[in-house]
């Protein structure tokens, strides 16, 4: 059991938060990982006009074949 710093309250093992008050009862060990990643930004030169012309279902259409052709590419 653990016994909430707070109000006294029991709580189980497994609890992060008092049941009665809900004061966190423990802090979990923050695991810190370092990991390489890529970021790819793209500019989509024209999709605000182009949104702005189109019906949104139509420019989801659009899109949605970009990023499909994009990811095929980059993924490839």
């Amino acid at each position: 059991m653990v016994i909430c710093p707070n109000c006294g309250e029991e709580n189980p093992e497994r609890a992060r938060f008092c049941l009665n008050c809900a004061t966190p009862l423990a802090e979990t060990p923050s695991v810190r990982e370092r990991k390489l990643v890529t970021v790819l930004f793209a500019d989509v030169t024209g999709s605000t006009s182009l949104g702005e012309r189109l019906d949104p279902e139509r420019l989801k259409d659009v899109m949605s074949a970009y990023f499909d052709a994009m990811r095929e590419e980059i993924s490839g």
